[in-house]
């Protein structure tokens, strides 16, 4: 018989709401001060003296770290939620709307991001081995146009690879472009416009 998994202890528990608050903590500070942010600050904002700040997190890149992190995992489990979609068309306008829709509500952390991968916005298409969010992306985004080629709603002259890619660097010109102008509109209403670009091409 498998015994029953042992609850965290009390004090596992409590430091672990500590850090979750701290967290929270350092994304209203770096989203109001980007990447001028400091360890007092946060702290002020969590409540918490800065020494023990520094128990749980070594300097405020290793903050922005583990921000970056939860962020992910949370991107990944909004982008699964796309596989709802039984059509292909309509998988990959969620795809899309899922990754804009996130961006939208995390523009200043992910501009703060940006600033630290010293401003390269492209992204999407680097090797994505190395990266789950980008592989889960590439894989979704694969997935949803081999269907659409098998369903004859997508051409099939071009290789699917090819295709992904493209698909991505859409993407990523409308990130950029949302990105380099100050992201003072909305990017989630342009996930349709870049999905039919892709499938329509730019001719009218």
């Amino acid at each position: 018989m498998n015994r029953p998994a042992r609850k965290p202890s009390l004090q596992t528990q409590l430091k672990e709401a500590s850090r979750t608050a701290i967290l929270d903590a350092a994304s209203d500070v770096f989203t109001l001060r980007g990447r001028d942010a400091k360890m007092s600050e946060i702290a002020e904002r969590a409540g918490v003296a800065t020494g023990t700040l520094y128990n749980y997190f070594k300097s405020k890149e290793h903050v922005f770290d583990a921000l970056a992190q939860r962020g992910k995992e949370e991107f990944k489990e909004s982008l699964q939620r796309s596989r709802l979609a039984a059509r292909p068309l309509e998988r990959l306008t969620q795809i899309v709307t899922s990754a804009f829709t996130f961006l939208d509500e995390r523009g200043a952390l992910f501009a703060v991001h940006v600033e630290r991968e010293s401003s390269r916005i492209v992204w999407l298409s680097r090797p994505a081995a190395k990266e789950p969010v980008r592989e889960l992306i590439y894989q979704l985004t694969r997935e949803a146009i081999r269907e659409g080629q098998e369903a004859g709603l997508i051409r099939q002259d071009a290789p699917l690879d090819l295709l992904v890619h493209s698909l991505l660097a859409f993407m990523e010109g409308a990130i950029a472009t949302w990105l380099l102008g100050g992201r003072r509109e909305a990017l989630s209403p342009q996930a349709e416009v870049v999905v039919r670009l892709f499938i329509q091409g730019a001719h009218k």
